[in-house]
């Protein structure tokens, strides 16, 4: 299911047709100017914000996995599969929430539902081995399920919608350098995760050690964090996708 998420550009994102010759016409700037609009815009910046928080809390827990359900007891194939299997399914549910409630109510309902299943997973995760861990271990992955998808969408939707705004205000096309700064945030959060965190929870490797048991937990952390900035965002993207 996973798979099917690289088709969402082609739904997000929507560039006028060169065969209409009313559409309107944007100018192109170089780099230093181009990079300039991108950090001026505020809205962009407090989505950075939002952002690298998410990604540092997702990226956390699926680069630990392996070491994390290797320590706990959990079955990796159990909890992962219940994760991604029903993605098809809650992306629909995400998607009708939007519609009736925008982008800010449904994208705080993703981040808390994580946040809350990576937490419950803690406690699921210090449990003695038994049938019940594993029925719980399922239930956090369910839990998960309704994030996933939509995690990766607003990689694609926010900034195309930011890029956008921008071009009706300023007339300037700078679509590219929304991807690329947001990329390089990516890159960052991504780096503290794996490179700082993960490592310091591993340690050298003592298989007694009990740091990692607290991953998910920090996880969840990052992503409830992500959720109460959401409300710092502006309300055309709160609204983003509401239908009246």
């Amino acid at each position: 299911p996973l798979m099917l998420t690289m088709l969402i550009p082609l739904f997000m994102i929507r560039e006028p047709s060169s065969l209409d010759s009313s559409a309107k016409t944007y100018r192109s700037v170089g780099l230093a100017a181009s990079l300039r609009y991108t950090m001026g815009n505020r809205s962009f910046v407090t989505w950075m914000l939002v952002h690298s928080l998410m990604q540092f809390g997702v990226q956390l827990f699926l680069s630990g996995i392996n070491e994390y359900f290797s320590f706990v007891g959990l079955n990796m194939v159990v909890v992962m599969g219940a994760s991604f299997a029903p993605v098809p399914l809650t992306l629909l549910l995400y998607n009708r929430v939007i519609r009736k409630k925008g982008f800010g109510f449904a994208f705080r309902y993703v981040l808390l539902s994580f946040s809350l299943s990576m937490i419950f997973m803690l406690f699921v995760g210090i449990m003695p081995a038994s049938t019940l861990k594993t029925g719980l271990s399922l239930a956090a992955g369910l839990g998960c399920s309704f994030a996933i998808g939509a995690l990766f969408a607003v990689a694609y939707s926010i900034p195309s919608q930011l890029a956008a705004e921008e071009e009706e205000r300023t007339g300037v096309s700078n679509s590219a350098m929304y991807f690329a700064v947001q990329g390089l945030f990516s890159g960052v959060a991504t780096g503290i995760a794996t490179g700082i965190v993960l490592v310091a929870l591993k340690g050298t490797g003592d298989s007694n050690s009990s740091a990692i048991t607290y991953m998910t937990a920090i996880s969840g952390a990052g992503t409830l964090v992500a959720m109460l900035f959401t409300y710092l965002l502006p309300k055309s993207l709160q609204m983003m996708g509401r239908k009246e």
